[in-house]
């Protein structure tokens, strides 16, 4: 019987190492964008109250994009759709997102007076731009035109 060199198990040895690495490497990296995609906060924006939304305005008055979602009967692929348009573009540090979960009425009638935007069109996924203290467009997010979003933000900036 044939010795087998000592090289050849050293070897065989790397390879199983490589191969147990490898497969945990790209094992992780699925976890992590099934993860990605199965995640529907909006914690990749910055988050605002309702009541917090004057003073921010006030504050960076030139250009504001605020999301707006009831997260009781919010879209949650129109939100997967937002999310990967606002971070594959880079408008994340842009957008403001406000949950009207729990929001009193008032919050409409108040913001439609002071913005002057519309109170029925506060609604569920909305994305609306603000500038110089005024709503200058506001977009209700469907399945539709959410193919448009990046569009829709391009033309927000392009307007200064």
């Amino acid at each position: 019987m044939k010795k087998i060199k000592a090289t050849n198990y050293i070897i065989a040895i790397i390879i199983m190492v490589l191969t147990i690495v490898a497969t945990y490497m790209v094992s992780k990296m699925y976890l992590d964008s099934k993860a990605l995609d199965n995640e529907n906060d909006m914690s990749y924006l910055a988050q605002l109250q309702p009541d917090e939304l004057d003073s921010y305005i006030i504050d960076n008055h030139n250009d504001v994009m605020l999301y707006i979602t009831n997260s009781e009967t919010t879209n949650k692929d129109i939100d997967k759709q937002v999310k990967k348009i606002l971070i594959n573009n880079d408008y994340t540090r842009d957008t403001i997102y406000i949950n009207l979960n729990n929001c009193s009425s008032d919050f409409y009638d108040d913001f439609a007076t002071k913005y002057g935007s519309k109170k029925e069109l506060l609604t569920n996924n909305t994305l609306i731009f603000i500038r110089d203290l005024k709503a200058i467009k506001t977009v209700n997010l469907n399945e539709r035109n959410i193919k448009h979003l990046k569009d829709y933000i391009d033309k927000f900036y392009g307007e200064e």
